[in-house]
């Protein structure tokens, strides 16, 4: 079995996934707020196309910006969660309590 030491790489790499995961997600909503527009605006009129705006602003706008990329966001507060165990656990342990705890006689003063 493969052993996983939790390290600021693993910690950058994932936020380093958040971002990339978020930027994505950006830009498909630039592309489907877009299409919307433009689907919307000369495609499709009247009262249909008032009302398919007035869902897609009032529902699907907050889903997919606030929800999911906004400051408070899913993927903000895993972000923030990376920030704090490398803050609070890593910056702050003593890489050789480990080490330490398995062989007391062993540790250097």
């Amino acid at each position: 079995m493969a052993s996983t030491i939790l390290s600021t790489a693993i910690i950058q790499n994932t936020k380093g996934a958040i971002t990339s995961y978020t930027d994505q997600a950006n830009g498909l909503y630039e592309t489907l707020t877009s299409i919307i527009g433009n689907l919307t605006g000369s495609d499709f009129m009247g009262e249909g196309s008032t009302g398919y705006n007035a869902y897609f602003t009032t529902y699907i706008k907050p889903m997919l910006t606030d929800n999911l990329t906004g400051a408070d966001s899913l993927m903000a507060g895993l972000a923030r969660l990376l920030d704090d165990i490398g803050n609070q656990l890593i910056g702050t342990t003593d890489p050789q309590i480990g080490e330490y705890n398995q062989n007391p006689a062993s540790a250097k003063e």
